[in-house]
């Protein structure tokens, strides 16, 4: 059976299939990656509203606060811009090939390094930007990082179908 780009999965219908994925990140796609996904947790946007009114405050009307406010800025610029790029540096295997498989019963995740089965009950929703899927871990700040790019059009109406059915979208 042919489906268009604008037919939808059923969550039945994906329970019974199997989506695998293999990608290689670049640096600059990881970095943007890990950016898009950390600019949207409410503590790092709460940080930079606080920094963004330390700054205003410092350079009109309480100059003494300055010192504080550049500090918090590069506090922020650590998190944000140095972090994921030191994580790429000591990290050989984020260079590697990823594969993944999505099952109705659980995920298996390989790397250069490791394999390992996750279920479905590891994580809590899935976010999905233009970018990457982004599947978050329970009670962590994990996030598994699915760009894509490595999904065919099929493989991911069939994969949003099968998340959907196991975690929040």
């Amino acid at each position: 059976m042919s489906r268009g780009l604008d037919d939808q999965i059923a969550p039945d219908e994906a329970s019974q299939q199997v989506v695998s994925i293999s990608f290689t990140f670049t640096m600059r796609e990881l970095y943007r990656c890990v950016l898009e996904h950390t600019l949207r947790q409410r503590a790092i946007q709460a940080m930079v509203v606080v920094v963004l009114a330390l700054l205003v405050m410092g350079a009109t009307s309480s100059p003494s606060i300055l010192p504080t406010a550049m500090g918090c800025a590069g506090g922020l610029v650590v998190v944000v811009g140095v972090l994921p790029a030191l994580g790429w540096r000591r990290n050989p295997a984020l260079h590697s090939e990823q594969r993944y498989t999505f099952r109705p019963d659980g995920i298996d995740a390989a790397g250069a390094n490791s394999r390992t089965e996750l279920s479905w009950t590891a994580f809590v929703d899935l976010r999905s930007t233009q970018r990457a899927h982004y599947l978050r871990q329970a009670g962590k700040r994990f996030v598994v990082i699915l760009p894509r790019r490595a999904f065919s059009p099929q493989a991911e109406q069939t994969f949003l179908a099968l998340a959907g059915g196991k975690v929040k979208v």
